[in-house]
């Protein structure tokens, strides 16, 4: 019995490592259509990094140096220096919110097809 229920974790495993690596993917193609574009920089600085945490590897989605310092104040506006503000751009947490209805589907999707 701990033998099957090893190669059902070791199945379930796999199918999470699969959604969580096509969902890195997709949402930084989602993220680069969807970022603001001034001299679109910080668009292509999107990218995704594995990250082993011991149990099932994931991916974090990220902005890569030195253009992550804007994703705070375009996500949210900021204030310039003669008083005003800068209107939010919210591209983030759309992103964010697809991501993991996406992930949680293609892992339900996976599991029931088993």
């Amino acid at each position: 019995m701990q033998a099957m229920m090893e190669t059902v974790g070791y199945y379930v495993e796999g199918i999470v490592e699969t959604a969580s690596l096509e969902t890195a993917k997709e949402t930084v193609k989602k993220l680069k259509t969807s970022s603001p574009k001034n001299n679109g920089k910080y668009a292509k600085a999107w990218t995704f990094t594995p990250r082993n945490n011991g149990l099932v590897k994931s991916y974090v989605v990220h902005v890569k140096a030195p253009h992550y310092r804007l994703t705070h104040l375009l996500e949210y506006g900021h204030a310039t220096r003669h008083g005003g503000r800068v209107p939010a751009r919210p591209h983030i947490a759309t992103a964010e919110k697809e991501a993991i209805e996406e992930f949680t589907k293609k892992v339900v999707q996976g599991i029931e097809e088993s």
